[in-house]
């Protein structure tokens, strides 16, 4: 489709040196929308992001054939990611790894209707992490010593929404 052509132009075809400050990909948001891209040139443009040292990466819900977006197969390894906001994402164990050990700089992580397929999440730079209504299929620890802000908002259940906590 247009956009994705015109997405691919603006990452690949400007001076490879030239950095790319924020990544942004939202899909309709009332899901009308038929998506002008697939997951595979999300995965794509997301690799360029983090190769032109993206500070920001927003993924808002997903191409509307797939029920989440599987990060499992983009290498999330940036020293310059620094905040990192995810909604309708599939998270694997090997991407909280990456995460945790891979992005130095990383200060926000925002999940938001995520699911969750890992045991921990860990890092030393993370300062502020928010979970909205996200599935975790696994036991998850957090270990972020310098965390000074924690958001959590359960999924519903039937009809009773959890109230969100936070420190």
């Amino acid at each position: 489709g247009r956009l994705a052509r015109f997405a691919y132009r603006l990452l690949f075809e400007r001076e490879v040196s030239a950095p790319v400050d924020i990544l942004r990909v939202m899909s309709s948001p009332d899901g009308e929308g038929e998506e002008d891209y697939t997951t595979s040139d999300v995965q794509t443009w997301i690799r360029a992001a983090i190769k032109r040292r993206a500070r920001m990466i927003q993924l808002t819900d997903h191409p509307m054939d797939e029920a989440f977006f599987n990060l499992g197969f983009v290498p999330i390894i940036s020293c310059h990611l620094k905040h990192l906001k995810l909604s309708g994402s599939l998270l694997w164990n090997t991407t909280l790894m990456q995460l945790s050990s891979q992005c130095p700089a990383l200060e926000i992580l925002e999940l938001k209707k995520c699911s969750l397929h890992g045991h921990e999440i860990s890092s030393t730079s993370l300062k502020s992490l928010t979970m909205v209504k996200c599935r975790i299929m696994a036991d998850v620890t957090i270990a972020a010593p310098n965390l000074v802000s924690l958001r959590l908002c359960a999924a519903s259940s039937h009809t009773t929404e959890l109230p969100c906590s936070r420190i």
